[in-house]
């Protein structure tokens, strides 16, 4: 730091308005009061405020240039302050995800849609379209299917496929509608839901022309996402599920992964295949692909959901097979995991299969156990994060009926008779529905 620097320091330090912070180096201060700080922002004029905040920014990526990592969200303020969008927007995905790796949801939000706002729909396309898949992105791990679609499908008007590489990412951004259609299905109500099906459909034929595409092309990871996506929407998005397409693309995708060494994705399209095995009555087969899911799972680097999702999948194989025993410690996991990031649908899946297992356990207590925690839950999240909790509301209300709760059992049976009539309607119901 220059002597001129430093003795203007010195000065502000010996007024009172300002501190060296305390552990720093010697060249890091901050203003002893927030006050200080407001009124001495205000003065500066909206044209020099904005040349300062350039100045910071390109300074500390000047002194700092292998921490820019640790320094997004600080770098993200100063060139959004700044308004200069291409850097704001970079910095702005990073401090995103990092946010997300903490669970600060909101947090990730914010920085992306500051972005966004100073982007403006005419700005530079690649960042639209990156700030908008990205913030589609959080509000799938959110479970707000509704929300992420919109996002996605603004995105898919931002990248045109006649831009470089605009096909592929068109591909994986109709993919992406595609699965977060399957996973709003049953947890917004039937009307919502129908206002969201053609853009799904408009996306499954889009998947189904562009497989040639990459079919031509060496075994991706993309691929096999899109293979899981055709997979699940052959049963989830059909009133007839093709559980027999659903194996073949839940097949292949499993093929393509083993080719690739990709333990993330082979664990996820096991995942799928484990679901189309069960469906066609091979229980046990399907067992053992979720268990295989499992433990590439529990491999290092696999992404924590990866994880939560195959353990609360294994923890459901052996529940169907009878084996709630064994069901019981993966689910426990499986919902302390999904506790730690604030997975909602994770939590609500965890606590459903628990509730069946101690249902067939005749472990009545360990269930009315969690009758507050369930209240509580129902309470705090809408069913579009959750997933619709008739089924745990009607185990409960069987086991108050054997204990002589009438009333109490009355109450929770016609809770869960309305949250099904309101998400299935009086038809399509599940083949397990009719409880």
């Amino acid at each position: 730091m220059t002597s001129h620097w430093q003795d203007l320091l010195e000065i502000l330090e010996e007024q009172g308005l300002i501190r060296l912070v305390e552990g720093s180096s010697g060249g890091e201060y901050q203003f002893r009061h927030a006050l200080t700080q407001q009124s001495a922002y205000a003065t500066l004029t909206r044209r020099l405020r904005r040349e300062i905040h350039r100045d910071v920014g390109e300074s500390l990526e000047s002194l700092f240039p292998n921490q820019l990592t640790d320094l997004n969200d600080v770098l993200a303020h100063h060139f959004l302050s700044a308004g200069a969008a291409a850097p704001a927007a970079c910095y702005a995905l990073g401090a995103a995800a990092r946010a997300v790796e903490t669970s600060a949801y909101e947090e990730a939000i914010g920085h992306l849609q500051r972005a966004l706002d100073l982007v403006g729909p005419q700005g530079a396309p690649e960042l639209l379209r990156a700030l908008l898949e990205a913030l589609a992105d959080i509000h799938v791990l959110l479970h707000q299917g509704s929300l992420a679609i919109g996002f996605y499908r603004k995105a898919l008007d931002a990248w045109p496929e006649e831009t470089a590489g605009g096909q592929t990412g068109a591909l994986r951004l109709h993919r992406k509608i595609v699965e977060a259609s399957a996973e709003t299905k049953w947890a917004i109500e039937k009307g919502d839901f129908e206002r969201l099906r053609q853009a799904s459909e408009d996306s499954q034929r889009s998947l189904q022309d562009g497989l040639a595409l990459l079919e031509s092309q060496p075994p991706h990871q993309e691929t096999v996402r899109l293979r899981m996506a055709l997979s699940t929407a052959a049963w989830r998005m059909r009133n007839d599920p093709d559980w027999e397409a659903a194996r073949r693309h839940a097949e292949a995708a499993v093929q393509d992964a083993e080719r690739l060494d990709a333990p993330a994705e082979h664990a996820a399209a096991l995942g799928a295949l484990s679901t189309s095995l069960f469906a066609q009555g091979r229980v046990r087969d399907s067992l053992e692909a979720a268990q295989r899911r499992l433990d590439r799972a529990r491999e290092p680097g696999v992404d924590v959901r990866e994880r939560l999702d195959s353990l609360r999948g294994a923890g459901s194989a052996w529940m169907y097979v009878g084996e709630y025993e064994k069901a019981i410690p993966l689910l426990l996991e499986a919902e302390t995991i999904a506790t730690r990031i604030q997975s909602a649908d994770q939590i609500f899946n965890a606590l459903a299969l628990l509730t069946q297992c101690w249902f067939r356990l005749d472990r009545w207590d360990d269930m009315l156990a969690r009758e507050s925690q369930w209240e509580e839950f129902e309470q705090r999240y809408p069913q579009e994060r959750t997933g619709p909790v008739c089924f745990p509301l009607a185990l409960r209300a069987a086991v108050h009926a054997r204990r002589g709760d009438e009333a109490r059992s009355h109450s929770l049976g016609d809770r869960s008779m309305d949250i099904m009539l309101r998400t299935w309607g009086t038809s399509h119901w599940l083949r397990n529905a009719h409880y």
